[in-house]
């Protein structure tokens, strides 16, 4: 039965990207329509019933090619336009050129690794998740304008707003109800929301941007209200408790650091208390079973970090053995060895669950130290160069900011990577942001002038 709720879900997800992207006024429709279609699809394209495999081919196409492909298209059409036209070319910012170099390094590295195994080839299918953050990031940097990000906008409340209610229909009317992966249990006989995303840390994390965005962007009162509870029960129902802290600090530093107004924040958090109580207690309305569950038994008071802390420690004692390219991928034998040493279990060596929870030892331990520090640099540049200007031109920079510190902490308790949903996510937001400062448009149109400063 899901699998018509999915090409339903497709079907009315493709229509309104058609008309959202034909109403606007961008000049660059054609990514306006992809980039707001990937919001929406890729990750229900991501089932197996959905992803394309032409015969001939030395790869199947799944979202993430595809983006990458057509993405990587449009930018040669326009280098070449560019070159044709003489256009001046602009100045590269510090964080781009360490990002430059982070992708460059981490191929070398990837290929350092693998040459003696596969081909060239698939060494390049390999890092095509890294090489598709620069590209989105650099086309959007070049096309973006004010009817895009208008798209961008109205599409992604859409999608918060979709994967909230089927994450609540998840939990309330039947578990089964558009997963498109495994169930993960919470506690008694209720699973994590996951919407309509793989997995709950993607789904929450979305909503937490989702959050955000509803903080700048919508100016009704009653809407910004509505939206900004239905995408909180979206991220409390995921039972992700990373997410719940990630939604805090960002909700807390929105408020002190862009807002400065520390009584609205009481009364939120008052207010995001008394909600999840309610919601818990509709779940479950005994007290005691819930003490007893394996919620709060597991999730809120055993010391479940343990095993994520000794691989974490597992990491920091052994590279040096091998500080400058890393171990290369989860198949080395230190992966392995490293895994047991941590009392991870044969499941965790063997690659069949769990990981390096942490996204930035990650880099350390598989792409080596210098990989690891331009890494960690283009966080730091990045950061700097938005928060300096969402304070001093304008708010709608805080954006790109709050994107990046969203994904530096959810980094710290999960393994995720440029490449990833997050990571393309971050891409758009700071391409988008890249391209409004470039082109100046928040000084000369109403949509940031509404954003509150």
């Amino acid at each position: 039965m899901n699998e018509v709720f999915y090409v339903l879900y497709i079907l009315v997800a493709f229509i309104t990207c058609v008309v959202l992207t034909f109403k606007s006024t961008t000049q660059n429709r054609f990514v306006t329509f992809v980039i707001s279609f990937w919001f929406l699809a890729h990750s229900v394209l991501g089932i197996e019933m959905f992803i394309i495999d032409i015969k001939g081919l030395p790869f199947d196409l799944q979202p993430r090619r595809l983006i990458f492909i057509i993405f990587l298209a449009y930018l040669l059409l326009l280098m070449l336009k560019n070159a044709l036209q003489k256009t001046e070319r602009k100045k590269i910012l510090k964080y781009e050129m360490i990002l430059y170099l982070y992708v460059a390094v981490s191929i070398f590295v990837s290929y350092m690794h693998n040459r003696a195994i596969v081909s060239v080839k698939e060494i390049i299918l390999m890092n095509i998740p890294v090489l598709s953050f620069a590209v989105i990031y650099v086309v959007l940097k070049k096309t973006a304008d004010e009817g895009m990000l208008r798209v961008f906008v109205k599409s992604f409340h859409i999608l918060c707003v979709a994967t909230s209610v089927i994450g609540l229909c998840q939990v309330v009317v039947s578990q089964y109800f558009f997963r498109i992966r495994d169930l993960r249990i919470a506690y008694g006989g209720i699973y994590r929301s996951t919407g309509v995303f793989p997995d709950e840390y993607t789904h929450s994390y979305f909503l937490v941007t989702g959050v955000i965005l509803a903080l700048f962007t919508v100016q009704s009162q009653k809407w910004r209200r509505f939206l900004i509870g239905l995408y909180f029960s979206g991220i409390l129902l995921s039972f992700h408790r990373m997410s719940w802290i990630t939604l805090a600090v960002l909700v807390l530093l929105f408020f002190i650091v862009v807002k400065k107004q520390l009584s609205k924040l009481v009364i939120i958090g008052a207010s995001a208390g008394v909600l999840a109580m309610c919601l818990l207690l509709m779940l479950s309305p005994d007290i005691e079973s819930l003490k007893s569950s394996s919620l709060y038994r597991q999730r809120l008071t055993d010391k479940t970090m343990g095993v994520r802390m000794r691989i974490n420690e597992m990491v920091l004692r052994n590279i040096h053995k091998n500080w400058l390219l890393g171990f290369g991928s989860k198949e080395s034998d230190m992966y392995y060895f490293g895994m047991l040493e941590a009392d991870a279990g044969m499941d965790f060596a063997m690659d069949e669950r769990g990981g390096i929870h942490n996204g930035f030892l990650m880099e350390l331990f598989f792409k080596g130290a210098i990989v690891f520090v331009l890494y960690i640099l283009f966080f730091i540049f990045a950061i700097d160069y938005f928060v300096f200007l969402g304070r001093f031109r304008h708010a709608v920079f805080w954006l790109a900011a709050f994107e990046l510190l969203k994904f530096v902490l959810a980094s710290l308790t999960n393994g995720f990577s440029l490449g990833t949903s997050l990571g393309l996510l971050m891409a758009i937001a700071l391409g988008v942001s890249a391209a409004i400062k470039v082109k100046e448009i928040y000084t000369e149109n109403e949509l940031f002038n509404q954003i509150p400063a």
